[in-house]
């Protein structure tokens, strides 16, 4: 096994304006900052998503898109970037919520 530290690090902390598409923000910062790897956490909420379960190897599973209105709350984010031929490709898990009639539910991409 290969460990190494790191004692140097950077955090970059912002905000992506209402109605832009959030990983198209999210790439966009890492450009302009150099950024060519790193982890992602996002906190906020959403006007609308669009979610897709991912199979083997990152690529779209079985299961179609779906999309969901909101607001929704992004209850957790987490997810990680990279270089990959030279552009940045980014992945994250997600897990949303929203308020209706019967309180907050959370909002699953496919059936339990």
């Amino acid at each position: 096994m290969l460990v190494a530290e790191s004692l140097r690090g950077r955090r970059l902390v912002g905000r992506i304006d209402r109605g832009a598409e959030l990983v198209d923000g999210l790439l966009d910062a890492c450009r302009r900052r150099g950024v060519r790897a790193g982890e992602i956490r996002v906190v906020g909420s959403v006007e609308e998503a669009e979610v897709t379960n991912l199979g083997a190897h990152g690529r779209p599973g079985h299961d179609p898109a779906r999309r969901f209105a909101g607001p929704l709350t992004i209850v957790h984010l987490a997810g990680h970037l990279a270089e990959r031929e030279g552009r940045l490709h980014f992945e994250a898990g997600c897990a949303l919520s929203r308020e209706g009639d019967n309180g907050v539910s959370d909002v699953r991409p496919a059936a339990a």
